[in-house]
């Protein structure tokens, strides 16, 4: 965990770097955590919260990334980590997971150059080509320190045959996506994780940097390395000049891996950065409190790769948003970024028709939910998914029911509020400006002028029907 001021152009202070070694994946059996993985996890959890509890939710970004994406039921843990932190947790995507990895390392970087960015996490490796604050190709790999670990030292034992053994496992998982990666034409190479780091302290106290790379990570070193380990003999028995003991269990898999993506990316020299993906979570909630959200931007891109057209549906967009600040306080609003929110999925809606017209509310909803946006956690993209799915037909309260339950009040309602904005434009009509929204408590008043109303018959008969469907929400719509 960091804590950091934004000091303004962008930039960072960091205050305050807290690191415990929970290694979650470790604890992953039959896609659940052990016992006493969980009581690890959430007792590092609670003493974080201390911290940071008091903070407003605006100013806390928590993620989790692979040992989480392979959860059976990962929104129990969820629930009770996000209790333990005091803040609630989101799960990100391996590609989402790269997109933020390359942007704090490009924030550390002065160098204009096209880099290659490699991650090693403890299940999977996130490998990223990029420029400046760009990136251009992500992909995310099944193969960590602990998931090659485990499958190649499970036993404690290290020889020359299981390294060997590890480096294949992990090689070909890089074997699939090794010649895109090849292809493009890096002039830098950076490390990002606290494996390369370690690998990289090992190297410098056991004099295997090179003479005009320094601190670098050459190919002999990280050979060098690999042989070491293997002629431990065991993992209790590993000592090396440079290596952490709490980093002792989880080195010969990550070194494994680390050679393995040397290999097959081709690689000479490999430089070490200190930001990661704590430090791209800081950049891109930055981006979020101001002009730069990278979430927009996706929305725009899938709007227009589905033959959107943004001006077409502006009016919708005034009009849900008119009706969210007009009932946010009486309803308790309080979803984080609800306003962008309501916009973004007014702006979505009609993807689906791009596929057919029948059921295109479901369709919009499915292209959402599995769509590679960048900037959305697997919640906010289940919560935009709900509101596109939802703005026709039947009110979907099973799918409100399995939303974070902090946020299953507040979507219900703004999923209301969505519905109102198109029906209220269906047939390209504009409701009167005297129209006045009144929320309290379970209840929504809207005023229409009753001579609206009269010259816009099959509006108003679908207003009619909205108050049925709104009941079985437990909201009451009066007219």
């Amino acid at each position: 965990m960091i804590v950091a001021e934004h000091i303004g152009n962008g930039d960072l202070r960091i205050i305050d770097r807290l690191r415990e070694p929970v290694r979650l994946g470790s604890g992953l059996r039959n896609g659940d955590l052990t016992p006493e993985t969980k009581t690890r996890a959430l007792n590092c959890l609670e003493r974080f919260g201390e911290r940071i509890g008091h903070l407003p939710p605006g100013a806390v970004r928590a993620v989790g990334t692979n040992t989480l994406r392979q959860l059976h039921d990962s929104y129990r843990f969820l629930k009770q980590a996000g209790k333990a932190l005091r803040h609630p947790i989101d799960v990100i995507s391996g590609i989402e997971e790269a997109r933020l990895i390359y942007l704090g390392v490009a924030h550390t970087l002065q160098s204009d150059q096209r880099r290659l960015v490699v991650d090693i996490g403890g299940g999977s490796t996130e490998l990223i080509v990029g420029e400046q604050f760009q990136p251009l190709t992500m992909e995310s790999v099944y193969a960590g320190c602990i998931s090659v670990g485990r499958r190649a030292f499970g036993d404690g034992k290290l020889s020359h045959k299981a390294m060997r053994n590890a480096q294949l496992l992990a090689r070909q998982e890089f074997e699939l996506v090794g010649g895109t990666f090849r292809d493009q034409q890096w002039q830098a190479v950076v490390g990002a994780s606290g494996t390369i780091r370690a690998v990289r302290n090992v190297a410098v106290a056991n004099g295997l940097t090179a003479e005009h790379h320094q601190g670098e990570l050459s190919r002999d070193a990280v050979n060098a390395i690999c042989e070491m380990v293997a002629d431990a003999g065991t993992i209790d028995d590993l000592q090396l000049a440079g290596l952490k003991e709490d980093r002792r269990a989880v080195f010969p898999g990550g070194v494994a891996v680390l050679k393995a993506v040397f290999d097959e990316l081709e690689i000479d020299f490999m430089s070490v950065s200190d930001g990661a993906l704590r430090e791209g979570l800081m950049f891109d909630l930055i981006g979020r409190r101001g002009a730069d959200d990278v979430r927009q931007r996706s929305v725009a891109d899938l709007a227009s790769r589905y033959h959107v057209d943004p001006q077409r549906l502006q009016g919708i967009r005034d009009t849900a948003t008119r009706l969210f600040r007009a009932c946010r306080d009486a309803w308790e609003l309080d979803l984080p970024d609800g306003e962008k929110f309501i916009d973004w999925a007014a702006l979505l809606h009609p993807i689906g028709l791009d596929i057919a017209h029948s059921g295109y509310h479901k369709h919009g909803a499915y292209i959402i939910a599995n769509a590679d946006l960048s900037g959305f956690s697997r919640e906010e993209k289940q919560l935009l998914a709900l509101l596109v799915k939802g703005h026709r037909r039947k009110f979907p309260l099973a799918e409100v029911k399995a939303l974070r339950g902090l946020w299953r009040r507040s979507a219900a309602r703004t999923l209301a509020l969505l519905r109102l904005a198109v029906i209220l434009h269906r047939g390209r009509t504009t409701p009167p400006d005297e129209m006045s929204p009144n929320a309290k408590e379970a209840t929504l008043k809207l005023s229409i002028p009753t001579s609206w109303l009269e010259q816009h018959p099959l509006t108003a008969a679908e207003l009619q029907q909205e108050q049925r469907h709104l009941k079985a929400a437990g909201l009451q719509l009066l007219i």
